[in-house]
């Protein structure tokens, strides 16, 4: 599954649902970025029917949306969202492309309550960080997660990773320099973690190459963990290319899901003015 060598990407094909999810089983990428992003769109089906959960479908379903409800207060899970956390229990690594405030956060948040084990969160930014503990505080309960950055001791550390292998912790959140530090993740290992999460995966291909390389680290820090934990990489801001890249970083057999990124808040439009005033009143009244 995570074999150092890269194979062609194979896809397996689905009937159309009507659906606005795209599945990919297998998304290893050969380079260039060409023949990379061709062989992921010859990867592309619809979602479909042919999807049929883990361990159990319709039971396992109703067991993931009660949590939801449980512990976030959702009461549907979006569609995709189901979807994914079930190919995070039935051990698939996963990417999840979707629309900001869709619940990406959502999909890593169930599935790691559900698997037990510690989850690792790679996250860009320490305000980020400190916002998704605070939200996963206020949901799911005090001191379920903790942040691992440049701004704690190496003493808090060794206190932070003793509390993830007593259970006094289910997430941790951290920056990829800090997964890329051979010490941290040799403690992240030992604590045996369930998942791997990804978040803001886009960052992977978009500033792992100069700006952040530990970015592109990131595959080794996956090689270095148990073969069996799972690994979900989530983001709205992902084309065709930087999804294939993304992919090829986690492993050999992906589950991708992509879905409509379409922002029914947003709107794009052209007119034609006469005149510099028009122009005025044009923008005075599209601020309203």
């Amino acid at each position: 599954r995570r074999a150092g060598s890269m194979e062609s990407a194979s896809s397996m094909s689905s009937a159309s649902s009507g659906s606005d999810f795209i599945k990919v089983r297998a998304a290893s990428i050969m380079s260039p970025v060409s023949a990379m992003t061709r062989r992921f769109l010859l990867g592309f089906a619809t979602w479909a029917r042919t999807f049929n959960g883990y361990r159990g479908g319709v039971t396992d379903a109703a067991e993931i949306g009660k949590l939801a409800k449980e512990k976030l207060g959702i009461e549907e899970l979006h569609r995709g969202q189901l979807e994914a956390i079930q190919a995070v229990l039935d051990g698939r690594d996963t990417l999840a492309v979707m629309s900001t405030g869709y619940g990406k956060s959502a999909i890593y948040q169930l599935a790691g309550e559900l698997l037990g084990k510690p989850t690792s969160v790679v996250s860009p930014l320490i305000a980020l960080q400190r916002d998704q503990v605070e939200g996963i505080e206020d949901h799911i309960g005090d001191g379920e997660a903790a942040e691992l950055n440049s701004t704690v001791s190496t003493r808090k550390r060794h206190e932070l990773i003793a509390a993830l292998e007593r259970g006094e912790h289910e997430f941790v959140l951290l920056a990829p320099e800090q997964l890329a530090k051979p010490e941290v993740l040799a403690e992240l290992a030992a604590a045996e973690p369930s998942l791997l999460v990804v978040d803001e995966a886009h960052c992977i291909s978009e500033w792992g190459h100069d700006f952040r390389p530990d970015y592109r680290r990131i595959r080794d820090a996956i090689a270095n963990l148990d073969p069996a934990t799972p690994v979900i990489a989530t983001t709205a801001t992902a084309n065709l290319r930087v999804m294939a890249d993304v992919a090829e970083q986690l492993g050999t057999d992906v589950a991708v899901l992509r879905g409509t990124l379409d922002r029914e808040s947003l709107s794009l439009g052209v007119a034609r003015l006469g005149s510099l005033g028009e122009s005025f009143t044009l923008r005075t009244d599209s601020s309203k």
